[in-house]
């Protein structure tokens, strides 16, 4: 008779996917109590029973899952319910290796992403053959530097600008990536906080504008620095030296009168 209740108060909600989502998220954010007992858990084994794979992701994604649900869900034939598992911030190290081996990149993308794995997850992953989930492994706070360093050789552009961004990324690392071919990454390195005042002179006289558009938008520049790109020939440059909030009135007066108007309009809105 008990279950019978239980199941008569909450029919509305399980009678379709939708009501079965909506039970889902009332799982999350109320405890839910028939005549005194508390039936979350036995709703959610009730729920995770379901063959609808919206219902199986958004229980796969919920902080309520369970960490046997998370493993079944873990190996469920659609690579999305798994991503969903590799997302989620509950599943366990031991989930997320078997998910890191997953023939899906997506799926292998989200486990990178999870901040929860660790060097351990990560080391199946930064070599993978898709640039996106190296880019993922590259910003993950676990990352180790030796990851970095074989990352930062990587034969696409994303993936050395995402090591870049690292929270892990040190100055040398820096220091090798500012001779880089693409420009966008030498770029990157030019606006990063540790590149030094030197390392910027120099990347500053690289023939690309965007790289000299690297230094010119970058917090560290030094006055100096930012007078000498005011007087480059690619009006771009001049634009983001006039953004830069360490531009100094002398060079804003200048400018003012730029031939560009792009230029002179972002003197007049500063």
């Amino acid at each position: 008779m008990g279950k019978t209740y239980k199941l008569a108060q909450y029919e509305d909600y399980l009678k379709s996917d939708l009501g079965k989502l909506l039970l889902v998220r009332k799982l999350e954010e109320e405890k839910l109590y028939v005549e005194g007992k508390l039936i979350n858990n036995y709703l959610l084994k009730l729920l995770a029973k379901d063959d609808d794979f919206e219902v199986k992701r958004r229980i796969a994604s919920s902080k309520v899952a369970t960490d046997d649900i998370l493993w079944r869900y873990s190996k469920d034939k659609d690579w999305s319910v798994r991503a969903c598992v590799a997302k989620n911030l509950n599943t366990s190290i031991s989930v997320l290796m078997n998910l890191a081996k997953d023939e899906d990149y997506s799926v292998r993308e989200a486990v990178a992403k999870n901040p929860n794995s660790t060097k351990d997850v990560l080391k199946y992953l930064y070599e993978d053959d898709f640039w996106y989930v190296k880019m993922a492994v590259a910003l993950n706070s676990n990352v180790t530097n030796n990851m970095l360093r074989h990352l930062a050789k990587d034969l696409d552009w994303n993936v050395r600008v995402a090591v870049i961004d690292s929270p892990k990324v040190t100055l040398s690392i820096l220091k090798y990536l500012m001779v880089d071919i693409e420009p966008k990454v030498k770029a990157k390195v030019a606006e990063h906080h540790l590149t030094t005042r030197d390392m910027r002179d120099i990347l500053m006289t690289d023939e690309n504008y965007i790289v000299k558009c690297g230094v010119a938008k970058s917090k560290k520049a030094t006055i100096k620095q930012l007078i000498e790109l005011s007087k480059d020939d690619f009006w771009l440059v001049r634009r983001y030296v006039v953004e830069n909030e360490k531009c100094p009135n002398s060079v804003l007066n200048k400018l003012i009168k730029d031939p560009n108007i792009k230029v002179r309009t972002a003197v007049r809105i500063k």
